[in-house]
């Protein structure tokens, strides 16, 4: 049995931790303090958890930033096909990682940021997430990873889609780089 534990963000697979799409990444390479770290944290969390409740009810609540999001989503309708899923912990059995989506529409794969940075390393993170819809039957292949975030001005939502032909095998080595390295250190062990 899966589960995914809320309070200390941890995917388990019957009894056996298993990494998450952003724990088998690269760290980010950039710098801020770590009060601007926690803060980014607490804000993402507080966008998350109003994002989440919104696309359950489409529900804004007269929320400034969910009022925003509406209207992206409208506008893009066409772009991101319907509405499928969001927050959920997702598994894959055959590459042993868990993750959870931002939002997973027929076609498109949504990662909600507060900023828009290298979208090298922000492909890597989506395509994470497409291997897990695609192993779980819950869409169809697409090319469509889409960043979006609040624009500068802070009056709308923009998008970016961050997908390329290279990012899910990268993907998929960093998580065999982590499996490679946890056999060698249990033979080492022994």
């Amino acid at each position: 049995m899966n589960r995914f534990d809320e309070k200390t963000h941890t995917y388990y697979m019957g009894e056996k931790e298993v990494k998450s799409v952003t724990q088998l990444l690269p760290p980010p390479r950039f710098y801020c303090t770590p009060e601007q770290l926690e803060r980014a944290r607490m804000e993402g969390i507080d966008f998350h958890n109003r994002a989440k409740i919104f696309l359950y009810n489409r529900e804004t609540f007269g929320d400034p930033e969910l009022i925003l999001l509406d209207e992206w989503l409208r506008e893009n309708e066409k772009l991101i096909g319907d509405y499928v899923m969001h927050e959920i912990p997702l598994y894959s059995t055959r590459h042993r990682f868990g993750g959870t989506p931002d939002a997973v529409f027929t076609k498109a794969i949504i990662d909600w940021k507060r900023t828009y940075y290298n979208p090298l390393y922000m492909a890597l993170q989506v395509a994470g997430y497409h291997v897990l819809a695609k192993e779980n039957k819950i869409i169809k292949p697409t090319k469509k990873h889409l960043i979006v975030y609040k624009h500068s001005k802070g009056d709308k939502f923009i998008s970016k889609n961050v997908w390329n032909d290279k990012a899910e095998d990268i993907f998929l080595s960093c998580v065999k780089k982590f499996h490679i390295e946890q056999a060698l250190n249990m033979y080492l062990k022994n």
